[in-house]
This record gives structure tokens, C-alpha cells and sequence, in this order.
């Protein structure tokens, strides 16, 4: 199952020089990108792909894969979320998108019932270990959770496509 299914990682909002400013030029590229990367991943085979679902990347990521579901027969969303409280604290809107998208994905698995310190961790390594490939939206800062992602799927032999968000971080050590 590993060789037909990707999985995403990124940065949220706030980490990016746009922000939440999803009509801005940098992330209509982004988006732009991500839509190209996920056709081409489905061109090489991909059919399941995982998301995360947290703000940014991985909700971009994840309404990428719906918005191709209606056009492309055979491949499906899977939603991994870290925690059953993930949106919990999220604005109205936020979490609206998040209950759409898991209405509408094919299978939504939780990590844990409530938020741990390390239920992000475990929800990128589920991720990773289900995966051949990996498609980051990441601009090469050396710390934090998609670095550790990129990283980890380097570890484990996954093939990594990056989309820089422009943001000039540092490169992976």
C-alpha cells in the first residue's frame, strides 16, 4: 500500500510570509503548486493521499485531492488527525472547513481522543509510515514539525517533493 499512497506536510498560517491571506499572490502559487504536484503524483500511480489537517498546508493539500476526486476515478483522501480536539479551538470558518472536508474524505483516522504533547509527532509518523512519497510545502527552516517531517520521510526512504512558500528559511542540515 506504501507505493500508491502520499501523504503532505507544511506550514500553517502563521508561519508563512502571507499568513491566513489565502488570495494572496504567494499562496495562489502555493496552491497552484500543490494541484500540479498532486496530478503528477497521481500520473506516477499515487491513489491515496493523507492529510493531516491542520490550517494551511494540509487543509490546501487536502481540498487539492477533493477538488481532483470529482475528475479522477480511483483515488481517495485519507484525514489522520492528531487528535479528536484538533479544530477545537479554531475559529468558526476553520473549523467548518475542517467538518467539510471530513464529511467528505474517504476515511478519517485519530491518533487520540484528546491533544498530548506528542500526538502531532505520532500523527506525522503514521503518516510518513503509510507513504512513498511526500509533498511538502516547506521553505528549508531548520526546526519545527515539517521539518521533522521532511526529515523523518528522508530517514525512512520516502521520495520527498518540496514547494517553496517563499518564505527564505534555512536548508535541511
Amino acid at each position: 500500500m506504501r507505493e500508491i499512497t502520499c501523504c503532505f506536510t507544511g506550514h500553517r498560517p502563521q508561519n508563512l510570509a502571507f499568513g491566513s491571506d489565502e488570495a494572496h499572490e504567494a499562496c495562489l502559487r502555493v496552491k497552484a503548486e500543490l494541484d500540479a504536484r498532486v496530478r503528477e503524483a497521481v500520473d506516477d500511480g499515487y491513489r491515496v493521499f493523507l492529510s493531516g489537517m491542520a490550517l494551511g498546508a494540509d487543509i490546501w493539500a487536502a481540498e487539492t485531492v477533493l477538488a481532483l476526486k470529482e475528475r479522477v476515478p480511483g483515488i481517495s483522501l485519507c484525514c489522520i488527525l492528531p487528535c479528536a480536539t484538533q479544530a477545537s479551538r479554531w475559529n468558526r470558518a476553520q473549523r467548518a472547513r475542517h467538518e467539510r472536508i471530513l464529511s467528505l474524505c474517504d476515511e478519517a483516522v485519530t491518533m487520540r481522543p484528546v491533544y498530548t504533547r506528542a500526538c502531532m509527532f505520532e500523527r506525522n509518523r503514521e503518516m510518513i509510515g503509510r507513504s512513498g512519497r511526500l509533498i511538502a510545502v516547506y521553505d528549508g527552516r531548520g526546526r519545527g514539525g515539517t521539518c521533522f517531517t521532511v526529515k523523518l520521510a528522508l530517514c525512512e526512504g520516502l521520495e520527498v517533493v518540496t514547494i517553496d512558500p517563499g518564505g527564505g528559511g534555512e536548508s535541511l542540515p
